[in-house]
């Protein structure tokens, strides 16, 4: 499940180069006609059966023993959503484990099995599917006061996380009579969604001004990150090793 939050569109000069373009279209090629079904004596076709490496069973052990503890303590859609999500690891696992094969990747240990490598790519995934499903079900079960709270929070997200009454009134148009802004911003403040920040009055005198700062993001209002990632994208390469100890560790062993 993934729902991105709107975004205003900009004009980019930005083109998916031709050579990108000619690299996936023969990786989408070379796994169709590569993972084509064995036909058996009978003439019928069989699924092609990719084990698992014992280290990427020990990986992949590990995280439906944590997946599960977290099942049982959910109800409603999200239970029903991580009972799906198991198999969808399992699933891209073996999306990476092809793609590495096609790509011949030297640290692959076997094309007939997957490996930890390509188990804690496909965690990676679901980790961030599982934060961007909690975000989608919680903007459905949104009251229409958080929901216009969620909308003024993106709204000043998108100016910098720092903006002043003045600037709500005239920059966002639900909060354009007057008052509106100010009380909808302390509002924010009470809810500890933010606090004032006061400048120092001006060498001409006249009162200090001041203005709100975002503490938190909505939990509905963005699509997170996983361990720092930056602008909630997933790079599943990065962190692979760094998850198989972290998966093994919660096991009490190394993972070899």
């Amino acid at each position: 499940m993934a729902f991105p939050p709107r975004r205003a569109k900009r004009w980019t000069e930005a083109e998916i180069g031709a050579d990108l373009q000619e690299v996936y279209q023969n990786l989408v090629v070379g796994l169709f006609n590569s993972l084509q079904p064995i036909v058996n004596e009978l003439g019928e076709e069989t699924p092609i059966s990719v084990g698992l490496t014992p280290k990427a069973k020990s990986v992949w052990v590990a995280f439906c023993d944590s997946h599960a503890d977290e099942l049982v303590e959910l109800t409603g859609d999200l239970a029903a959503a991580w009972s799906k999500l198991e198999a969808y690891a399992a699933r891209l696992a073996l999306v990476v484990h092809f793609v590495r094969s096609f790509n011949r990747d030297p640290t692959l240990e076997s094309e007939d099995e997957v490996d930890e490598i390509s188990i804690a790519a496909a965690i990676r995934l679901v980790e961030w599917f599982k934060r961007e499903t909690r975000r989608v079900y919680a903007m459905f079960a949104e009251s229409d006061e958080d929901r216009e709270r969620r909308r003024l929070l993106e709204w000043i997200d998108r100016q910098g996380g720092v903006v002043t009454s003045r600037e709500v009134q005239m920059g966002y148009r639900r909060l354009r009579s007057s008052g509106a802004a100010e009380a909808a911003l302390e509002s924010l403040v009470r809810d500890q969604y933010g606090v004032w920040e006061f400048a120092a009055a001006s060498p001409k005198g006249g009162r200090p001004s001041r203005a709100f700062r975002s503490a938190t993001v909505s939990p509905v209002n963005k699509t997170d990150a996983v361990s720092g990632d930056a602008d909630g994208n997933v790079d599943v390469d990065d962190e692979a090793t760094s998850m198989i100890g972290n998966l093994a560790d919660r096991r009490g062993d190394s993972g070899d």
